[in-house]
């Protein structure tokens, strides 16, 4: 089968064998990369790329400057084109996700987007240097409408989920509360970055953002809700123990998994990983709901929690791992009779008090527009932690997180 240009987007159709029954490509004269794909309501298949081809092969939608959304509905019997359409803005498309709601039908289209609204379909002009854009159309492809997500810095790497009726985006952000994000970035300024969490209703209406991440940089996550009812989201971290993560670091980057509540709020975690890079997504076992499958590749040695040798520099690593743990605990906030925070109002030295502090904690210390102060960890055991603040007149925030330990609470200063 010969390509249409420089690069097509490539389905092939196997059976359970690993039989070839169709294929075909997709794409113009230039450059068509294949992005995602979702088994529609009605059984067709919708393909979702990035593509700057005009008008050729067998792409009938023009194209507008850059890297557009281009949209393929096909036949899952042939692969045959039902309808395509082309979304576009003043700039480029890429890192193309979609989903369909199963509440209303309509389909979501998300894309890391550094365009305007000059020209084309996009209507929000956003926020900072690049946002994340989604657009929501109809069956028919015909878009319905459209909204960005992020700060005044950048934001990429979309990944979009539908989980119970609602609409849920992971991306990476290094942006401050700002725009439309009010998670704080717990990144070091000018970091790469945290892994940003939105859930949003069918009409994009932001229910709530969480931001999870260390001093370094964290990647765009993957979710699924297990039987249980507790989310499990997993990304890449090449973060220490800062921030809200309290997972260890084996190396330069580990699979960090985080079990969490209906509302976002971290329940446990854990990272896996040797000394290397190593990567992956978790996936629910088909067997058991208490077993988690991590799936992803690595080139460490057998070190941290990795237990078997490499063959070369970069493997796929599998690893089944007993979540029982994770995934039958409960939302453990420390009661506020174990975690003293005095006086308040305070004018200039504020004390943190424990008591039966039985795990490591990281305590954040954010201003009232989510710039974070400071972090500190403190190993169990510890009893007490006197800051000495200089911020007359001010609204502090903190966060003080362990593996149980969710205790948070605002603080003025006179």
């Amino acid at each position: 089968m010969n390509s249409f240009g420089d690069f097509d987007a490539w389905l092939l159709c196997l059976d359970l064998n690993g039989n070839l029954l169709w294929q075909n490509q997709y794409g113009g004269n230039l450059d068509d990369y294949g992005g995602d794909m979702v088994l529609l309501q009605n059984g067709n298949l919708l393909i979702a790329t990035s593509s700057r081809s005009p008008i050729s092969g067998n792409k009938s939608e023009p194209n507008f400057l850059h890297n557009d959304i281009w949209l393929i509905e096909i036949s899952a019997s042939d692969g045959s084109i039902i309808q395509q359409k082309v979304i576009k803005s003043d700039g480029a498309e890429k890192m193309i996700r979609v989903v369909q709601s199963s509440l209303n039908q309509n389909i979501y289209v998300s894309c890391g987007s550094e365009g305007g609204t000059a020209i084309g379909d996009r209507t929000d002009i956003g926020f900072g240097g690049d946002d994340i854009w989604i657009v929501k159309v109809d069956v028919d492809l015909n878009v319905l409408q459209d909204k960005c997500f992020g700060g005044t810095y950048s934001e990429g790497n979309p990944l979009l989920y539908e989980i119970d009726d609602a609409i849920y985006l992971s991306c990476y952000s290094n942006s401050v509360p700002s725009g439309n994000k009010t998670a704080p970035l717990h990144g070091l300024d000018g970091s790469p970055g945290d892994s940003w969490f939105i859930k949003m209703d069918t009409n994009m209406n932001i229910i709530w953002d969480r931001s999870y991440g260390g001093y370094d940089q964290e990647g765009q996550g993957r979710v699924f809700k297990n039987q249980n009812g507790k989310l499990v989201f997993s990304c890449s971290s090449r973060s220490i123990i800062s921030g809200n993560k309290t997972a260890p670091k084996y190396g330069n980057s580990d699979s960090w998994l985080l079990i969490l509540n209906d509302d976002g709020t971290i329940l446990t975690q854990e990272s896996y990983g040797g000394t290397a890079d190593d990567y992956g997504f978790a996936y629910q076992a088909i067997n058991s709901s208490n077993e988690l499958i991590l799936a992803g590749g690595s080139n460490s040695p057998i070190s941290g929690n990795i237990t078997v040798q490499s063959f070369g520099q970069s493997d796929i690593w599998l690893a089944k791992l007993d979540a029982s743990d994770f995934l039958n605990t409960t939302e453990l906030s420390m009661a506020s009779g174990n975690i003293s925070v005095y006086p308040n109002p305070f004018k200039d030295l504020l004390n943190f008090k424990f008591s039966n502090l039985t795990e490591n904690v990281v305590l954040s210390l954010f201003t009232a527009d989510g710039k974070l102060l400071e972090e500190k960890s403190f190993l169990k055991g510890t009893t007490l932690y006197q800051h000495q603040f200089s911020v007359g007149g001010s609204i502090i925030y903190y966060e003080i997180q362990g593996q149980t330990v969710n205790h948070r609470g605002k603080l003025i200063g006179l």
